[in-house]
């Protein structure tokens, strides 16, 4: 069976990295939500972190980690210790602060109805919440990216973030999954 799963990740790895990043962003979320005991359940945020999920943790990071980083980093194909710290350095000190998490809370905002501000709102959130999401990030996948590139085959590097997001995710979701306007 795993080997019939593996086949069809291996044919359609832009598919699967959609669907399984876009389900995980919703079930973590989901799963947060009940665990704080809201008084209701907010669609509007599962929503956010779903279509995040799908645009950018599935097709956006399936891009960026199949298709950019070995053109940039060709030793990546070869899992060279060099490419593989190298590609590390650059998705946690460049990609995540810089793209992932400017593009999350843009998201957020637009979710949320935002159109007039949403940008400048959005950059705001970011850079408040800089320091703290930075280094959260890294502790988790500085490990996460180095076993990633240094060991699985391309096709299964977003599902298998998409596994280790699961944690990244929840504490998201618990930490940023509010609209500032709605927690207070």
């Amino acid at each position: 069976m795993l080997q019939g799963v593996n086949a069809w990740m291996r044919a359609a790895p832009l598919v699967t990295a959609c669907v399984v990043a876009g389900a995980k962003n919703s079930v973590c979320d989901a799963v947060v939500q009940l665990c704080e005991q809201k008084q209701r359940f907010d669609f509007r945020r599962n929503a956010t972190f779903a279509v995040f999920g799908v645009g950018w943790v599935g097709a956006g990071q399936y891009w960026l980690f199949n298709r950019i980083y070995p053109w940039v980093l060709p030793g990546l194909a070869s899992r060279r210790p060099g490419s593989v710290a190298a590609v590390t350095l650059v998705d946690n000190l460049g990609h995540i602060p810089f793209v992932y998490l400017p593009v999350f809370y843009t998201v957020r905002e637009v979710a949320h109805g935002n159109y007039g501000e949403f940008l400048s709102v959005a950059l705001g959130s970011w850079r408040h919440n800089f320091a703290e999401d930075v280094g959260l990030q890294a502790a988790i996948f500085v490990p996460a990216q180095v076993f990633n590139f240094a060991v699985n085959p391309p096709h299964l590097r977003v599902p298998f973030l998409v596994g280790v997001g699961v944690v990244w995710v929840s504490l998201l979701s618990h930490f940023r999954g509010d609209h500032p306007s709605s927690s207070g």
